[in-house]
Parts: structure tokens; sequence; C-alpha cells
């Protein structure tokens, strides 16, 4: 691990490995302790501006699908610098079907592998963003964008709240 990763949250996981880099962050695989494997994405405080860098036609496509999810992901108004940044707060890999909050941690459990980003501000989740590669062609990715809905239902745990996903997410191939 280098430096800049030393002392934080990613300590805590073993077999942290760099497995992508983007504007919006750095994605680790790794596991925790109790042998589950996760991903991880870690958001700097601020992203670098690209409009001043001349990029190829292949990183500028890149880029123009990272925006088209992000757009999905909140409003702009939400991300400038009079308020909260909205930012995708945990990506990991899971199994079920809802949005867990408990003491302010979300947790998505899908019945397939996928990466998933949660956009929020403060505590208030707003839409959740759930990508599938496929299996066989590591280049082809869904992207399911879900607006998050205010309707709270009471988990099995009388401390859990699940919040149910959207009936018709937007959908993007590439």
């Amino acid at each position: 691990m280098s430096g800049e990763k030393s002392g934080s949250q990613l300590s805590k996981f073993k077999n942290l490995k760099q497995i992508g880099k983007g504007g919006f962050g750095v994605v680790y695989s790794a596991e925790r302790e109790n042998g589950e494997k996760v991903a991880i994405k870690k958001i700097p405080r601020e992203t670098p501006s690209t409009s001043h860098v001349v990029l190829s036609s292949e990183n500028a496509r890149a880029r123009d699908r990272q925006r088209y999810c992000a757009q999905g992901l909140g409003p702009s108004q939400e991300r400038n610098q009079t308020r909260p940044q909205l930012w995708p707060l945990r990506m990991e890999r899971l199994n079920g079907q809802r949005i867990r909050t408990t003491a302010g941690r979300y947790i998505v459990e899908m019945d397939t592998r996928c990466r998933f980003e949660i956009a929020s501000t403060g505590d208030i989740v707003r839409r959740i963003m759930i990508v599938e590669l496929d299996d066989h062609n590591q280049q082809s990715q869904t992207v399911y964008v879900h607006r998050i809905s205010d309707r709270i239902v009471q988990g099995r745990n009388e401390k859990d709240e699940l919040i149910e996903l959207s009936k018709k997410p937007s959908v993007y191939r590439w």
C-alpha cells in the first residue's frame, strides 16, 4: 500500500489490490477479516478537472460514459462548492435484493454479482448505480440507475430499515 492509503479505512482490509482508476477515484479488490471478498472505491475529496487535458478518442469515450453515469447519480447543483459533495459511499459485491440502512451505513444486496455505487447528500440516499459485468465479455457492462423512494420498510430486525429499489431503473449498456 502507498503512503496515501496508510492510516485510512483501507487498512482494515487484507489482500488490497488496485483494480481500477479514474476521475472519480480508485477501485480496490480486498478481503475482510472474515474472508468475504469486496470491491472498495476510494473517492478523492476534490475531483480534478479534465477540461484542459487533450484526450484520445478512446479516453474521451470512456470519460463521456463515466460522466453519463455520474449524471444519473444526482442533480448537478448538489455537486457545487456551496453544498455537500454528492459521492458514491461504498461499492461492494453482495447477495440479496434490498438496500439496508443501519447506523448511517448503506448496504445493497443483489441476486447477481455486481458493483454498485450509492449517491447521497448527507444521510439522504438519492440514487444507486448498479453495474453488472458480462461474465463472458468483461468489456461489456450494463448499468442500472435506481432512484431511491422515501418509502421505508421495517426489516426483520426491528432496528433495520429497508429501502426498496425502484421498479423501473434507467438502463445503460456499453
